[in-house]
C-alpha cells in the first residue's frame, strides 16, 4: 500500500527542520499529521553508517512508525525497538550497527553512564513529547549526558500538545533549556502554511445538537455548581497562590487535573489534607461530568454510587470522616436522586395482602393471563425499570438511515477513491461496546427513545445482579464466623409445619405469576410528581447531600442480596463452538452468510486514538464519518484525509449534546 502523498505545509516543516547541523524544537497542533513527518525525517536519516535514536516514544507509537517506515520502503533493517529483554552484549551490537533504533529512556541512559554505547558515535536524537521534559526528568540528564561528549550531533524534540506549555511560569523557556535548543517552530492550525493547505477542499459537515433530557440537565447543572464550589474552597484555603486560571470552562478539558497540580507544585509540600482532597474532587467531578454524557443510566448510576460507597468507609472499614464536602451539597442529592429516577423507581418492600392477591387474580382471569408472568423474573416486584434511553441513539440511528438513502440514491461513479464504508468515531472502548450492543439489539420498528430497550433489560440485569453480590458480600463480612450449633439450626428448622411452607410456596406462585403493571409507562414515568408517592424516601429529616443514599443503597443492596438468592447469575448457555463450525463448513449456503462482508454493508465503531487514526482513514477511506462525541484534533485528521485524497466527497456528522460542557 502506498503512502499518501504530503501536503504543501508538511513538506514546509520538512525543509525547515530537515538539516543535521541544527538541533530545533517542533510544536505543532494535535492532529496534523506529527507521525508523518517524523517517519520522513527517519527515513532521511537511515543510513549504516549513522546511529539515530528515537527517544520517548510509547510501544503503540514504536508500533505504529515501524509500520509506516515500511510502508514508506525503509524495512532492511527500518526500525529496530531495544526492550528490556535484550541482554547488554545484544544492545552493545545493535548500537555497532547503527541504523534507527528506538529505546526506552531507563535503558539508554543506563547503557550511557556504563557505556555500553559510544555516545560520540550517536548521530542525532529525535525526541518525542518534548512536553514532558522538566529539569528532574530522564530524558534532560541524557541529554546533558550526550552534549558533553557530542556537540556535532543534531536533536529534533517534537509535541502535538501544546496546551501544556500554556501553564506555569515560562514553561517553553525551561522545555528549551533542557533540551539545549534555541530554535523552535511552532504550527498551530491557524498557521498561513498550514491553513492554504487544508482549505483547499473542504467535507460536508452535519452538525447535530441533541436535547439532553430533563433528568440529564438537572445532573448537569448540579455538576457545575459542585465544580463551582470546590473551585471556590480550594481559592479560598491557598489565597497566597494565582490561581485564576483555574475555572469552570477549563475543567472540561482532560488536562485540567494536570493544570491544577502545576499551580500548586510549588507548595505541594506544604498544603494540607483538605487542599489535596479538594484537588482530588475536581478530578472526580470532572470525571462525572464525562461520564455523564458518555454512559448509559445504569452504568452512570452505579459510578455515582460507588463514589458514595467510596466515601463512606475507609479502606479498613471503618466510617469515612473525611468525606468530600461536594458530596453533603443539595447539588450532589440532585445528582444522586436524578440519576436513579433515570433508571428505575424503588419503593418499600410490602406484603400483599390476600384480599389484593384475589383481585389480581380475578383480573388477570378477565384478561385470560393466567399463569402468565409480566415481569422478569430476576425483577423484584418493588422496583419498576425506567430506563431512560440516551437520545444520541435514536440520533445515531435516523442518520444511518439517512447514510443508507443516500447510498442507494448516489452510488459511487465508477475509478471513484472512496469506498461507502461508515465509520463511527467514540471516545472510549466502553462507548464503542456500547454502541454495538445498541446497534446489534435494538428494535428498528419501536418507537423513538425504546429501540434499545432489550439491551437496556439486559444492562439492568446486570446492574441488579451486581448489586447484589454486593449485598451478599456485605452480609458475609458483617455475620463472620458463626457460633451456633448446626445441628440446632437443623433442629428448629424441620420443626416448621409442613403446612406453612406449602403455604409459602403457593404465595410466591401466586406474587410470581400476577401482573403488577398492565401497559403504559411506569407510575410517574410520565408525571415527576408522581414519584414522591412511590420511590423510596431518602434522608426526609436530615439534609446530607448524595451521603443521604447511603442507607438507600445499603437497604437495595440487602434486600437485592436476599431476593436473588437461588436465582441463576447472569450467565448465558455457550453452545458447543466446534459443532457450530463444522456445521458452518458443511452448510450449502456458506458463502451467503459466512462470505466477506460488503463494503456498503460495513459499518466500523472505534474509539479515537493518536496518530494510528490518520492511518485508519487512509486504508478504510470512508466516505461517511459520524463524530458520536466531538473532538478538535480528529476533525484535523478529516482535513487532512480530505485534502490528500482528491476527488472524493466526504460528509462528516458531528453530534453533541445541546448546551452542554461538550457544546463548548
Amino acid at each position: 500500500m502506498a503512502s499518501t502523498p504530503l501536503l504543501p505545509f508538511q513538506k514546509s516543516i520538512l525543509s525547515a527542520v530537515h538539516s543535521t547541523q541544527l538541533s530545533d524544537l517542533i510544536i505543532m497542533a494535535r492532529g496534523l499529521g506529527l507521525r508523518r513527518i517524523v517517519c520522513e525525517l527517519l527515513q532521511h536519516y537511515d543510513a549504516p553508517t549513522s546511529l539515530v535514536l528515537l527517544l520517548n516514544a510509547t510501544p503503540s507509537e514504536e508500533a505504529g512508525i515501524g509500520d509506516e517506515l515500511g510502508i514508506m520502503g525503509c524495512r532492511k533493517p527500518g526500525l529496530r525497538i531495544v526492550t528490556f529483554e535484550m541482554g547488554s552484549k545484544d544492545r552493545q551490537d545493535l548500537y555497532r550497527q547503527g541504523g534507527l533504533i528506538s529505546v526506552t529512556s531507563r535503558i539508554l541512559v543506563v547503557d550511557m553512564l556504563l557505556s555500553d554505547i559510544s555516545v560520540e558515535s550517536i548521530s542525532g536524537i529525535i525526541v518525542l513529547h518534548a512536553e514532558r521534559v522538566t529539569p528532574q526528568s530522564t530524558e534532560a540528564f541524557i541529554i546533558r549526558l550526550f552534549r558533553q561528549n557530542n556537540t556535532e550531533g543534531f536533536l529534533k524534540a517534537f509535541t502535538d500538545e501544546p496546551e501544556h506549555i500554556t501553564v506555569g511560569f515560562s514553561p517553553l523557556k525551561d522545555i528549551m533549556k533542557e533540551l539545549q535548543v534555541r530554535n523552535v517552530h511552532i504550527y498551530p492550525r491557524f498557521h498561513e502554511t498550514v491553513k492554504e493547505s487544508l482549505e483547499r477542499r473542504k467535507a460536508d459537515v452535519v452538525q447535530i445538537a441533541v436535547p439532553m433530557t430533563s433528568y440529564m440537565k438537572d445532573i448537569h447543572g448540579a455538576i457545575i455548581q459542585c465544580i463551582e464550589g470546590t473551585l471556590s474552597d480550594l481559592k479560598r484555603n491557598n489565597t497566597e497562590l494565582n490561581l485564576d486560571d483555574l475555572n469552570v470552562q477549563s475543567a472540561y478539558f482532560r488536562s485540567f487535573d494536570m493544570m491544577a497540580k502545576r499551580q500548586l507544585s510549588s507548595v505541594w509540600h506544604r498544603v494540607g489534607f483538605r487542599t489535596k482532597q479538594l484537588v482530588g474532587d475536581l478530578a472526580t467531578l470532572r470525571r462525572l461530568l464525562l461520564y455523564l454524557l458518555s454512559y448509559d443510566p445504569l452504568g452512570f448510576q452505579a459510578y455515582i454510587e460507588t463514589i458514595i460507597a467510596s466515601n463512606s468507609t475507609t479502606a479498613t472499614g471503618q466510617s469515612n470522616h473525611n468525606r468530600s464536602a461536594w458530596l453533603t451539597s443539595d447539588a450532589a442529592h440532585i445528582i444522586f436522586q436524578s440519576a436513579r429516577r433515570r433508571c428505575f423507581v424503588s419503593s418499600k418492600q410490602n406484603k400483599s395482602s390476600a384480599a389484593q392477591n384475589d383481585a389480581w387474580d380475578v383480573l388477570d382471569e378477565i384478561s385470560g393471563t393466567v399463569g402468565v408472568p409480566s415481569r422478569p423474573s430476576w425483577l423484584p416486584d418493588n422496583i419498576t425499570p425506567v430506563l431512560e434511553e440516551p437520545p444520541k441513539w435514536e440520533t445515531l440511528t435516523e442518520t444511518l438511515l439517512e447514510i443508507e438513502d443516500l447510498i442507494m440514491r448516489y452510488p459511487f461513479p465508477t475509478g471513484h477513491p472512496g469506498t461507502n464504508n461508515v465509520l463511527i468515531m467514540c471516545s472510549s472502548d466502553r462507548t464503542c461496546n456500547q454502541i454495538r450492543e445498541f446497534l446489534s439489539s435494538m428494535d428498528p420498528t419501536a418507537k423513538a427513545g425504546s429501540k434499545g430497550r432489550k439491551f437496556m433489560e439486559s444492562r439492568l440485569r446486570s446492574y441488579l445482579f451486581w448489586k447484589g453480590k454486593l449485598g451478599q458480600d456485605a452480609k458475609r463480612g458483617e455475620a463472620g464466623p458463626s457460633n451456633e450449633n448446626p445441628s440446632h439450626e437443623m433442629a428448629v428448622e424441620s420443626g416448621v409445619s409442613e403446612a406453612l411452607k406449602r403455604k409459602d410456596a403457593r404465595m410466591k406462585e401466586r406474587q410470581a405469576s400476577r401482573r403488577r403493571v398492565r401497559g403504559g409507562p411506569p407510575p410517574g414515568a410520565s408525571n415527576p410528581a408522581a414519584f414522591a408517592a412511590v420511590e423510596r424516601a431518602i434522608n426526609q429529616n436530615t439534609r446530607e447531600g448524595a451521603m443521604g443514599g447511603e442507607g438507600v443503597i445499603k437497604e437495595e443492596a440487602d434486600e437485592l442480596a436476599t431476593f436473588l438468592n437461588g436465582i441463576e447469575p447472569v450467565t448465558e448457555d455457550m453452545p458447543d463452538m466446534a459443532l457450530l463450525t463444522q456445521m458452518a463448513l458443511e452448510a450449502d449456503d456458506f458463502d451467503e452468510h459466512y462470505g466477506l462482508v460488503q463494503p456498503d454493508q460495513l459499518v466500523v465503531v472505534r474509539p479515537y486514538s493518536d496518530d494510528t487514526d490518520d492511518r485508519v482513514l487512509s486504508e478504510i477511506k470512508p466516505r461517511f464519518i459520524i463524530m458520536y462525541e466531538p473532538k478538535l484534533d480528529f476533525v484535523r485528521r478529516i482535513e487532512l484525509y480530505r485534502s490528500a485524497t482528491p476527488g472524493l466527497a466526504v460528509r462528516v456528522y458531528v453530534t453533541m449534546w445541546d448546551t452542554s460542557a461538550e457544546e463548548d
